[in-house]
């Protein structure tokens, strides 16, 4: 029988995540526990270390649910933990296995395409550089451009609206 005490860390991550602050970065958390007798892989996202491994015990305790010896072992000091600063946007919701290594924006997959994604952060302007955009599995800095026009659709209204902008066409 599930105990309230069970959903605890679940209230408390949904708790950090709807009222956390607005930062300009993002960090990572690559945590290894030792679950059901070898190492179980997690990573979680936030706007600190602390954060970052929250998420992580988080994403472990919610593979475990169902499994109490298992999602204790959630809550013990981790075998290995490793962070990395990654800029913000967008792109970390449709990105995976995303990282910075010489000053440059690696994720493993951009959806929908599934090869390795990169793009050099020195090439965007400060205005820009902490909202990377995944343009239809491209990295870019800032908005996505439109497909017919290659001009950026930030702020404009859908077209079935009166009076779109000529700039948004």
């Amino acid at each position: 029988m599930l105990h309230y005490r069970s959903f605890l860390p679940i209230a408390l991550a949904l708790f950090a995540l709807l009222f956390s602050s607005v930062s300009h970065s993002r960090t990572i958390a690559y945590v290894t526990w030792k679950v059901a007798g070898g190492p179980s892989y997690f990573s979680g996202q936030g706007k600190d270390r602390a954060d970052a491994l929250l998420y992580a015990r988080f994403a472990c305790e919610g593979t475990y649910f169902f499994k109490e010896e298992y999602r204790l072992a959630c809550r013990k000091k981790p075998l290995s933990e490793t962070y990395s600063e990654i800029p913000d946007g967008s792109y970390y919701e449709s990105c995976d296995q995303c990282r910075v290594e010489n000053n440059k924006l690696i994720c493993g997959a951009c959806k929908p395409k599934i090869e390795r994604r990169e793009i050099n952060l020195s090439n965007c302007t400060a205005e820009w550089v902490n909202r990377i955009e995944n343009c239809s599995g491209d990295l870019t800095c800032g908005p996505c451009p439109s497909r017919n026009t290659g001009k950026t659709t930030l702020g404009c209204p859908s077209r079935e609206q009166p009076n779109v902008p000529k700039a948004c066409h």
